[in-house]
C-alpha cells in the first residue's frame, strides 16, 4: 500500500512540473494586441538611370542614288567603205542612133559615145551635146576631131570625168537659116533630141548634168540655145564660133545682140567658154562678143591660140581642153554619180 502511494505521488509530481513549465511558457507571450506589422522595404541596388536620348524624327530613308557606272563606248567597226568601182574596159564605144524627128520631117542621125563599163555601173552620166559646123556631119566630133579617143585618154589619167558625148547631125535643118519658127534646128535639139537621149540612155537628166558646145556654126547654135534657155545647160562652149551682126537677122536669136541686154535668172548663168585661133578670120566678131560679155560683167573664159586658124587641125589639137571645160564641175568618181534606178 505504501508502494502504490509512492508511485502515485511521483506521477502527480511529474504532471505538476509539466503544468508549471507550460504556464511559464504561456506567460512569455504578450497579452496586448499584436502590433501593426512594419513593412520593411529592402532596396535592391538601383539600376542605372538610362541617359535619355532624343527620339529621332522618323525621316524617309534616303533613296540611294546609284553612282552611274561609266558607260562603255562600244568600239564599233568602221562603216564599210564603198568599194571603188574597177572597170576592166580600157575604152568606151561609139554607137549610131537615129531620131525620128517630126520637126525635121526625117530621121536625124546622131552618134553617142558611152564611157567604159557604162552598162555595168548602173549610174547616171552627165552628157555634152557637141554640134558640128557648116558642111559637116555627126562624124566630125567622133571621127575627125577624135573626141572619144581624147576622152578615153583623159579617163585613164583621171584627168577627165566620165561623161556621155552626144554628136548629132544637122543636115539641111541646121543650115536653112530658120531660127524663130519651125522647123528649126534649135527646136529639134531641145524638144526632140534631148528627150530621146534621156529616154534611151542613163543620163543625168538635170541642168547640172548637161552641157552644149559647137564648132563654127555649131558654136553659134550652142550660144543661141544656152543664152535663151539657160535653165537647160550648166555650160556652153564656142570653138571658133561663127558670129555675124546680120546673122541671124532676128536680133532675138543673134548672140551679139542677146548679150547686150541679157539678164540671167539667179543661179542660171551657164559657164561660158570661147576660143579662137589668132589667124581665124572670125576673130573680129568673136572679140566683139567677148568685149560685150566683159562690159556686162558676165563671167566667161576666153582663149586666143597663136597661129590657130579656122581648121579641123586647130580644133583637134584642143579637143581635150574642150572636154575638160565641159566636165569641170563633174565628178571623176563613178561611185559619186546618181543611180540609174533613181
Amino acid at each position: 500500500m505504501i508502494g502504490l502511494n509512492y508511485s502515485h505521488r511521483l506521477t502527480w509530481a511529474l504532471w505538476i512540473g509539466l503544468a508549471a513549465l507550460f504556464a511559464a511558457l504561456v506567460g512569455c507571450e504578450p497579452t496586448a494586441p499584436q502590433p501593426t506589422p512594419i513593412v520593411v522595404v529592402v532596396a535592391t541596388q538601383p539600376l542605372p538611370t538610362a541617359i535619355p536620348t532624343d527620339t529621332p524624327t522618323a525621316t524617309a530613308s534616303p533613296t540611294a542614288t546609284p553612282t552611274p557606272l561609266p558607260t562603255a563606248t562600244p568600239t564599233l567597226p568602221p562603216p564599210p567603205t564603198a568599194t571603188p568601182f574597177v572597170c576592166a574596159e580600157e575604152s568606151g564605144r561609139v554607137i549610131s542612133m537615129n531620131l525620128d524627128s517630126e520637126i525635121a520631117g526625117k530621121f536625124i542621125p546622131y552618134n553617142v559615145y558611152l564611157p567604159p563599163c557604162y552598162t555595168e555601173t548602173g549610174k547616171r552620166y552627165p552628157y555634152v551635146i557637141l554640134l558640128h559646123g557648116a558642111d559637116q556631119d555627126q562624124s566630125l566630133w567622133s571621127d575627125i576631131l577624135r573626141a572619144p579617143k581624147a576622152l578615153d585618154t583623159g579617163l585613164k589619167l583621171k584627168a577627165l570625168p566620165p561623161m556621155i558625148l552626144i554628136m548629132p547631125g544637122g543636115g539641111e535643118l541646121a543650115g536653112n537659116g530658120r531660127f524663130a519658127s519651125n522647123p528649126t534646128f534649135g527646136n529639134m535639139l531641145t524638144q526632140e533630141l534631148i528627150p530621146d537621149v534621156e529616154k534611151n540612155f542613163c543620163t543625168w537628166n538635170d541642168r547640172e548634168g548637161r552641157a552644149i558646145g559647137g564648132i563654127s556654126r555649131g558654136g553659134l547654135w550652142a550660144f543661141i540655145l544656152a543664152l535663151r534657155q539657160p535653165e537647160l545647160f550648166q555650160a556652153v562652149g564656142g570653138h571658133s564660133p561663127y558670129f555675124d551682126l546680120d546673122y541671124p537677122p532676128n536680133r532675138l536669136y543673134n548672140p551679139l545682140y542677146i548679150v547686150r541686154t541679157l539678164e540671167f535668172p539667179p543661179g542660171e548663168q551657164p559657164r561660158i567658154w570661147i576660143d579662137v585661133g589668132t589667124l581665124d578670120p572670125s576673130k573680129t566678131t568673136i572679140d566683139e562678143f567677148r568685149d560685150t560679155l566683159q562690159s556686162r560683167e558676165i563671167t566667161f573664159s576666153y582663149t586666143a591660140n597663136p597661129d590657130g586658124g579656122h581648121t579641123e587641125g586647130y580644133w583637134a589639137a584642143h579637143v581635150g581642153e574642150y572636154l575638160a571645160f565641159y566636165g569641170q564641175n563633174w565628178t571623176t568618181a563613178i561611185t559619186d554619180l546618181p543611180s540609174c534606178l533613181q
